[in-house]
């Protein structure tokens, strides 16, 4: 008996998938056709025009933007959206905004005088707190971003729950996305809570167009690229710190690369140009593309096109757009490709081989004059224990930051780069003769050497500073891990169980913060060796920096193991180390500013009262003093800044004091709160109330 035919689906000419791919298409080329339509229009038009097409391609996109997420989303939206602090932060960053419009209006108002306000000054004010609007909106972007978001996955790492939700259906794309997507809509609906104050600035003439939608579509931009990286680094890494200072540290790379190629290829001496097809192409043009989007380059760029440049706004936008998109793609892909055989390797073992292992080992397995030896164990280049272990386990068994084998090649790449300056000085002062031709001078004078040593002087106090600012963040990075990442480990409870005391503990972790980066100690020390050489500082002011160094250093490590033993975990440890760090480093000049000179700015100017106390305030701030101390000469100008009536190094003294004082202070704090959390309070034996010479009573019969 036969057995009955499968019935087979009738054929159709146009299945569910073809409606779609005409419809997309069609939608295609009504975008083309706006976009010729939309040249005879102004900006305005355009604007919406390009608004109505990208809401009409998300709307024909819906089912294919849902798919990209899943569960994840929804179970992460639904938890942080609880968390009562993302509601504060958003009410205390709109008080703020609000607070310094009120400021800066009455401030403007009272130097301006009672019926001196005329209506057409008061759009320079709304353009001036548009100014400063956006400079706390890119600060925050550029602060919050990678500390939220770099964390998203090494967190899942850190508590050992990656592997619980690697062991679902749910694909990298979707656990990927997932978390992409509840992290940047915190920071999206954060930055939204400044737009009421922001359309206040309409009643007072109103902000160009142009400018507030180039700011905006910026500020975006920058907030997705830094999570894409963030979220790349979060893949790459085991510790959620480790993935937030790699994302840090890919950005201030980017910055300083692309800011150094494009300052290589617009020097007269290294330009170059050829043709290709009829184009010329020069060495501007090509460095173009790796700077398009820095936002410092373009910054400069839109201050000259407002200024009467020959570039256009929105072209400017446009290559800004175009870099930020392609590093969104690039690093999403490679984080959604990548997720799970990185966090299965990380978890397992890998058993893939380097690529010069794969290179070398088959040529000598097959080599037959290869012998075969007896295996043997790798001996250990770690010293002995010794009587402070915890220091030894900081120093050489959890030293530093390990970011993997990209965070090794950046930032030996930004090791390498802080010497190129170096040679370029040395250059254009002895090899390079078109300078100073025209003296008649040979290369060994003294006026050479003389002009080596100015260059190396102004390169430590701009690179110098910036290393050592880097360093003492990582210090700071490092220290928000020590205790809260025991807790995180589960090793907590093993290490309280040790016969050691609560002071040795906690100084042992903060020897291992300062030691830990002993390679960074090293690049810092060889940069003041090297300018010192060459006379570009004066000796004496090589054992001031390197006692300002280590002070500072001690600071920034106790504000990282404070915030260790004060939050629940690493990841909000290292947001509040971060957020400290940047405070006390000089981000109270931005109050400052806000607050002080920019009303100054509408009045006469400020007295030699307020210049003092532009000193006194740099002298908190480490990187200040760091970019001071390099004197090349003990001459008056060098040994001031802001005034000139009192001379800057009693303001140093004093606030090196303050950072010693603040450093001692805050490490009997750590070392209080480690023995409240370890239970090891000191126990005091009650007092009796009978006095010593009086027999105790007998017991009732």
């Amino acid at each position: 008996m036969g057995t009955a035919a499968t019935p087979t689906a009738p054929a159709f000419l146009l299945d569910q998938k073809w409606p779609f791919r005409i419809a997309l298409a069609v939608w295609l080329a009504v975008g083309v056709g706006a976009w010729f339509l939309a040249e005879g229009m102004g900006r305005p038009g355009q604007v919406i025009l390009v608004g109505l097409w990208i809401i009409g391609l998300g709307l024909l996109l819906r089912q294919f933007i849902l798919s990209l997420f899943g569960p994840v989303l929804a179970y992460d939206m639904l938890r942080v959206g609880r968390r009562s602090r993302q509601i504060w932060f958003r009410l205390a960053y709109a008080i703020l905004l609000a607070f310094l419009f009120t400021w800066i209006y009455f401030a403007w108002v009272s130097f301006r005088g009672p019926g001196q306000v005329r209506p057409k000054d008061l759009s320079q004010l709304a353009e001036t707190y548009f100014g400063v609007y956006m400079v706390v909106q890119f600060i925050l972007v550029c602060v919050l971003t990678p500390a939220s978001v770099a964390g998203a996955i090494a967190e899942e790492k850190e508590r050992r729950t990656l592997e619980f939700l690697l062991a679902t259906d749910l694909n990298n794309r979707e656990i990927v996305f997932g978390k992409l997507a509840t992290r940047v809509g915190s920071l999206l609906l954060l930055l939204a809570a400044g737009l009421p104050i922001l359309t206040l600035m309409q009643f007072f003439g109103g902000i160009d167009p142009d400018l507030v939608i180039a700011g905006f579509v910026a500020t975006v931009l920058i907030v997705l690229s830094l999570a894409a990286v963030g979220m790349a680094a979060s893949v790459l890494a085991r510790k959620a710190r480790d993935a937030i200072a790699l994302t840090y540290l890919i950005g201030v790379a980017y910055i300083v690369l692309s800011l150094l190629l494009y300052g290589l290829a617009v020097i007269s001496a290294l330009k170059w140009d050829f043709d290709i097809l009829g184009y010329t192409i020069s060495s501007e043009d090509a460095a173009y593309p790796f700077v398009a989007g820095n936002p410092f380059f373009q910054v400069v760029i839109v201050l000259e096109t407002r200024g009467g440049g020959t570039r256009d706004l929105f072209e400017t936008l446009w290559h800004f757009t175009a870099f930020h998109l392609f590093v969104i793609v690039l690093f999403l892909a490679w984080a959604g490709l990548r997720l799970r055989s990185i966090a299965l390797a990380q978890t397992f073992g890998s058993t893939r081989r380097s690529i010069f292992r794969r290179l070398v080992a088959p040529r000598q397995e097959n080599s037959k004059s290869a012998t075969r030896r007896r295996p043997y164990a790798r001996k250990s280049t770690r010293p002995e224990v010794g009587s402070y272990p915890i220091m030894w386990k900081e120093v050489f068994v959890d030293a530093g930051l390990r970011m993997g084998a990209f965070g090794k090649f950046v930032i030996i790449g930004l090791v390498g780069l802080s010497f190129v300056p170096i040679a370029l000085i040395f250059w254009f002062s002895f090899i390079d003769y078109s300078g100073w031709r025209s003296n008649n001078s040979d290369w060994w004078v003294l006026e050479r050497w003389k002009q080596f040593g100015e260059g190396m002087n102004a390169y430590l106090r701009v690179a110098g500073t910036v290393a050592t600012t880097l360093v003492f963040l990582a210090v700071a990075v490092r220290g928000s891990g020590v205790i809260s990442g025991e807790r995180d480990r589960h090793t907590l409870d093993v290490l309280l169980t040790t016969p050691l005391n609560a002071p040795t503990i906690v100084w042992g972790k903060w020897w291992g913060c300062i030691l830990g980066m002993r390679w960074a100690w090293a690049w810092i020390f060889s940069l003041w060796v090297l300018t010192v050489a060459a006379g570009g500082v004066h000796p004496i002011m090589f054992p001031a920096a390197i006692i300002s160094i280590a002070v500072y250093a001690s600071g920034f490590a106790w504000i990282g193991i404070y915030c260790s033993l004060q939050m629940r975990s690493t990841l909000r440890a290292t947001m509040a180390a971060i957020l400290l760090s940047i405070f006390f480093g000089g981000g109270y000049f931005l109050i400052f500013v806000m607050c002080c000179v920019l009303p100054l700015s509408f009045g006469p100017g400020p007295g030699s009262d307020m210049r003092i106390f532009v000193d006194l305030l740099c002298s908190f701030s480490p990187p200040v003093n760091l970019g001071w101390l390099p004197v090349h000469e003990l001459n008056e100008r060098e040994l001031s800044l802001a005034s000139r009536d009192m001379p800057y190094p009693s303001f140093w003294i004093l606030g090196l004091i303050a950072w010693g004082v603040f450093s001692l202070a805050l490490s009997r704090v750590c070392v209080m709160k480690f023995r409240l959390l370890a239970n090891r309070l000191p126990m005091v034996p009650e007092r009796s109330v009978r006095p010593h010479n009086v027999p105790p009573p007998l017991p009732r019969v």
